[in-house]
């Protein structure tokens, strides 16, 4: 059977014991109920988890109101019965998880609702009779098993016992061809068995049913029967004993030597629901001992790995559940065979990335690893995988994400044995028992180094095994071994063939993961350890510059570097023997990182960095030896330093620019409004400044890109080797030449090795017409020109020249422009820090206008977008910030509105919405703060007069809005105040009436008032005014927009927008002041229908049936006495 058939005996025995379908009728329309019960359906069907709960409690609350006092189920709770239960068949994927908790909890919390109205709705609602198509008839039919699966699980059937048999036969005799359909379906018996299972009623209404149909035993066995059988036996172990199995099953165990045939033929047919794994699979590994572990998989685990993808993905769900027994070493390698692991990795290479059936056997090895601490169970998983790699088959990148999976929850000893195997593996040595020579594959090996740096830095071992990597990666690329030694560590011998390709990935893979460090959160643990893990790497350095018989520096090192390391070893110890409070211990830990990284860059650049250290330590020691100063007084080596971090900024190296935020973050306390000048001087200089600029430097881009691309191109594994040889000889032919040219200086040789400009030349050609020399005949005799002809080609190409030079000129331009553009990109990663840590009143004041600059600059320069881009994410986490009240003082009321007029002045001229709606909300967290420090003040004025003084800078841009049409796009600029500062605007309302209503202005300002007073009015400025300041509104307001309704001159758009106005009145007001209107606003708005355009349909209806709901009283204007009408 398909779905529910209402011919068979099952459903005729529904109707028996359900009611007439009296209930229906009574069922009110949705314009009945409170809107408030209506808008939580909303949220149940679009909303995150947390709000869905809190949504369903706020249903439950309001429904209780309704239902107080009344006998049976009240109209509210028939209807949300109604819109969950309809609602179960849309496809909407939150509905079909909000609507069943909905649903169930009402069933639970409501014990008046009776179990066989419920079902009846069930059979109403959901007819599948009525599906006009197969995709509706199968969303009905999940509908269906939604519903049921709810009336479950609120436990209404306890209460009615003569509704099981029909729901539980129901559920038995369900037949679908949709896998995804039946796998809903099929949930809901175990459910109904488990909540019964305890129940008087199980015994005479369910299990007569499921004794009958478990007594056919293996006999067209399906794997819901099997489900089933599994679930009594946990649940019923009087009623599924030995004898049983024995009589039905042939066998006294489910699971056994003569039950494996049938086994794996059953656990084959679930895998009809690809790629949902059936449930009976998880139910049969429950029951299956450990002893017998061994037998099941070689049984059915392994022959499942040789079928189709559907019954691989099944053998890899065995396999990661069976991972999570109790194993012994033996059973565990047994699973984890060679032919498995390459299993895994084919798995990992060709499935569906984004589900593939493999990652459930890498997350069960987590789970295996985290919950036991066995060094020998540790090293055999990582055995398993590590010996099934085979080269010659491309697997690095699979087992790149097993190791990358597993290393995280490895004990330390199991990591520091991978740790070294890995190391053989790059020096060319036997990685557990094999040998790979192969380039690439050392390159690829150097980069697995990076995932111990995604371990736990909780222990002492751990930080002690990732500092041994770095250094490891320090010496191999930046030292050469002259000879071994056993005192030095990473220096006993000397590894196979280690040439510049791997040297070079060595150093990319240092800076990697010296940058994963540094860029820790810090705390106070991972300070710690950042700090101690510097020292480490700073003593390693030193021991390999003071033993240069033993190893010698890829780059020489001269006295006056040699002298500068000694002086940064020298201020390093100084900084460990002083004592610091909090403040003064993050400026120690700012500049050790700091002088740290210098040592380091001397062997990357030993020429260029010996004047940053000179600045560097000076800042260093003036810093050190400054401990007693105001608060108000700025650090006279701040600015010094700041200059540094924003070189170190231009610098290509992401280590480089990391390590300068860290440092700056460090100091971020000591930021003054001056020293933030220097920053926000670059974020506004405008990139026309740039153009002519010869002073203006920059890091080598050209060297960042091919650093980052190197980077890339290791982390994916390196080319052939054929190829890199091919780049080695390029690039030697290209050192060639530029040296060749370095070294001559004849003119003819250098415009010998010039490369030519094909364009250029055309160009020359063009100019010279007939008279160029298109041959190669040197001794061709050219005939004589003319005066006026050789004037005419001097002319010519000297346009030619022009041409040529101003291209030059402004390839140049545009690459400075670029520059500056990538340096503002960089240098807001220092203004985010201050967003994030400095929350001083004058500091997040004074950024405003930089960050909003560039947002409006990128929108009229696409080449700025991503530059915009982050400014404006920036800006919205300012105006989102918590200012320090201890800083209110640092600025003063006359300094926020002057702010805040320059911001709407700047407003005006906003290209876009979004930037128009930005502002608007930093002036309205510009307003907040403006209260703020006024209430800490010594001497706070009235909350009326800041009012009054915030509505006087926003009057005359509000008047030029609605008297200039030149204000585009403004009007979402008052829209987002007024719905945040309501009372603060007010004050304007009566002009907006008076100028909606004056017939002699302009439509256009009539049309703005209107919108403006649409926006005022809403239930939020209804609750901040006093009932006499609102009643005065309405009175005031009412004629008015009755006037402009009966006036046959009005437009449509302008009609649109006041019986938009009228219809916020008459919601919020609920009739409370509109006690009297006069009879002909009701034909008026049935005349405005009938002739209007479609778009006033919709607005006069929702008015008519307001003024109808809420029962006014009517008033002829004409007529004295009063008469009780109500609007039809």
């Amino acid at each position: 059977m398909v779905g529910i058939d209402k011919t068979t005996p099952e459903s005729s025995v529904i109707k028996e014991v359900l009611p007439s379908p009296k209930l229906m009728d009574i069922i009110p329309r949705a314009l009945d109920v409170d809107r408030g019960i209506l808008d939580l359906f909303t949220v149940l069907a679009v909303a995150s988890k947390e709000n869905r709960i809190v949504a369903v409690g706020d249903l439950i609350g309001k429904l209780k109101e309704k239902q107080d006092g009344t006998s049976g189920p009240c109209q509210e709770v028939l209807y949300s019965l109604k819109r969950l239960i309809k609602g179960l068949s849309s496809p909407r994927k939150l509905v079909r998880v909000g609507y069943p908790l909905a649903l169930c909890q009402i069933l639970r919390q409501f014990s008046i609702i009776e179990g066989s109205d419920v079902l009846q709705m069930i059979e109403e609602y959901l007819d599948l009779s009525k599906a006009e198509s197969s995709s509706e008839k199968s969303n009905m039919e999940i509908g269906i098993a939604l519903a049921y699966s709810a009336v479950i699980q609120s436990d209404i059937l306890l209460k009615d016992q003569t509704t099981i048999l029909p729901l539980l036969q129901q559920l038995m005799s369900f037949k679908t061809d949709k896998s995804y359909v039946q796998h809903i379906w099929h949930q809901c018996l175990p459910l109904l068995i488990q909540k019964m299972v305890t129940h008087s009623g199980f015994e005479t209404e369910i299990w007569p049913v499921l004794q009958k149909d478990l007594s056919l035993g293996w006999s067209d066995v399906t794997p819901e029967r099997l489900q089933v059988l599994l679930i009594c036996k946990q649940h019923l172990p009087d009623k599924i004993d030995k004898t049983f199995l024995k009589k039905n099953w042939s066998n006294k165990k489910i699971i056994g030597e003569k039950t494996y045939k049938q086994l794996l033929s059953v656990l084959q047919d679930s895998t009809r629901g690809h790629p949902i794994i059936h449930n009976v699979n998880k139910l049969l590994l429950q029951e299956l001992p450990v002893e017998l572990v061994g037998d099941f998989w070689r049984e059915i685990g392994e022959i499942l790995f040789h079928g189709e993808l559907s019954k691989r993905r099944l053998g890899m769900f065995l396999l990661s559940e069976l991972i999570k027994k109790p194993l012994n070493i033996e059973q565990l390698e047994m699973l984890l065979s060679k032919h498995i692991c390459e299993m895994v990795f084919t798995d990992l290479k060709f499935t569906n990335k984004e589900q593939p059936s493999a990652q459930m056997v890498l997350d069960s090895l987590a789970s295996l690893l985290d919950s036991s601490k066995d060094d020998h169970l540790h090293s055999t998983v990582v055995k398993c995988f590590t010996k099934s790699l085979d080269a010659e088959k491309n697997q690095t990148m699979e087992l790149h994400t097993v190791l990358s999976a597993i290393i995280p929850h490895l004990t330390v000893k199991a990591a520091e044995e991978l740790s070294q195997e890995i190391m053989n593996l790059i020096e060319g040595r036997q990685f557990y028992g094999s040998t790979f020579t192969s380039l690439s594959v050392r390159q690829w090996s150097i980069n697995q180094l990076s995932l111990f740096f995604s371990h736990s830095a909780g222990q002492e071992d751990v930080r002690q095994c990732q500092a041994n990597l770095l250094q490891y990666l320090f010496r191999h690329a930046f030292f050469v071994l002259s000879k071994s030694s056993s005192e030095i560590p990473h220096c006993h011998s000397e590894p196979v063939s280690f040439g510049e390709k791997l040297q070079k990935t060595c150093n990319l893979a240092f800076v990697k993961n010296f940058l994963k460090i540094i860029t820790m959160k810090s705390d106070k643990n991972k300070k710690a350890y950042i700090t101690k893990t510097v020292q480490q790497i700073f003593s390693y350095v030193e021991s390999l510059v003071s033993n240069s018989d033993v190893v010698k520096p890829l780059k020489e090192l001269n006295e006056e570097t040699l002298q500068a390391l000694h002086q940064i070893k020298q201020m390093l110890s100084q900084m460990h023997s002083i004592k610091t409070d909090q403040s003064e211990s993050k400026n120690i830990y700012a500049f050790e990182i700091l002088l740290t990284y210098l040592a380091l860059q001397v062997f990357c650049d030993p020429q260029n960095c010996l004047d940053v250290i000179q600045d560097s330590l000076s800042c260093c020691e003036k810093s050190v030896k400054k401990r007693v100063k105001s608060s108000d007084d700025e650090p006279d080596w701040l600015d010094v330093l700041l200059d540094v971090l924003i070189a170190m900024m231009t610098h290509p190296s992401k280590l480089s620019r990391a390590i300068a935020t860290s440092i700056f973050s460090a100091i971020s306390d000591h930021i003054t409004p001056l020293s933030l000048g220097l920053l926000t001087e670059i974020l506004m200089k405008k990139t026309t400044d740039v153009a002519n600029d010869e002073d203006f430097m920059f890091g080598d881009e050209e060297e960042g890109e091919s650093e980052e691309e190197d980077v890339e191109m290791s982390e994916k594994g390196a080319d052939d080797d054929e190829d890199e040889e091919e780049e080695e000889e390029d690039d030697d032919d290209d050192d060639e030449e530029e040296e060749e040219e370095d070294e001559d200086k004849d003119g003819n040789a250098a415009e010998a090795n010039m490369e030519v400009d094909e364009d250029f030349r055309q160009k020359v050609k063009n100019a010279l017409g007939d008279a160029a020399d298109n041959t190669d005949d040197s001794e061709e005799e050219l005939s004589d020109l003319s005066d006026s002809e050789m004037s005419k080609y001097d002319a010519a190409l000297a346009a030619a020249f022009r041409s040529r030079n101003r291209t030059e000129i402004k390839k140049a331009s545009n690459d400075k422009k670029q520059q500056l553009i990538t340096l503002k990109i960089r240098l807001l990663d220092f203004i985010e820090v201050l967003i994030k840590q400095n929350h001083k009143a004058e500091i997040v004041t004074l950024l405003f206008r930089p960050l909003l600059e560039l947002r409006d600059s990128s929108e009229r320069n696409r080449i700025e977008m991503t530059l915009g881009e982050k400014a404006i994410r920036l800006y919205r986490q300012l105006y989102k910030t918590k200012v320090s009240p201890d800083t209110y003082s640092q600025i003063t009321k006359e300094d926020l509105l002057d702010l805040m007029t320059h911001l709407i002045e700047f407003s005006r001229k906003a290209p876009s919405v979004g930037l128009i709606v930005d502002v608007s909300d930093g002036i309205y967290f510009l307003s907040k703060l403006l209260l703020n420090i006024n209430s800490q003040s010594k001497k706070p004025e009235t909350e009326k007069k800041i009012h009054k003084g915030l509505l006087e800078i926003f009057q005359p841009s509000l008047k030029g809005f609605l008297d200039n049409q030149g204000y585009q796009n403004f009007f979402c600029f008052y829209q987002n105040l007024i719905v945040k500062l309501p009372i603060v605007f007010w004050k304007e309302s009566n002009g907006l009436v008076t100028a909606m209503s004056t017939e002699e202005e302009k439509l256009t300002k009539r049309l703005k008032a209107a919108r403006l007073l649409c926006c005022m009015v809403d239930k939020n400025m209804h609750q901040k005014l006093s009932t006499k300041q609102w009643k005065t509104f309405v009175t005031t307001t009412v004629p008015v927009i009755i006037k402009v309704l009966e006036s046959s001159s009005a437009k449509p758009k302008f009609l649109d927008q006041v019986m938009c106005l009228f219809r916020n009145i008459l919601t919020i007001d609920k009739g409370d002041n509109l006690q009297v209107i006069p009879t002909s606003v009701v034909p008026t708005l049935q005349t405005l229908k009938k002739s209007g355009p479609r778009s006033q349909h919709k607005t006069c209806n929702s008015l008519l049936q307001l003024l109808q709901r809420q029962g006014l009283q009517m008033k002829t204007p004409d007529v004295a006495d009063t008469s009780s009408t109500t609007p039809q």
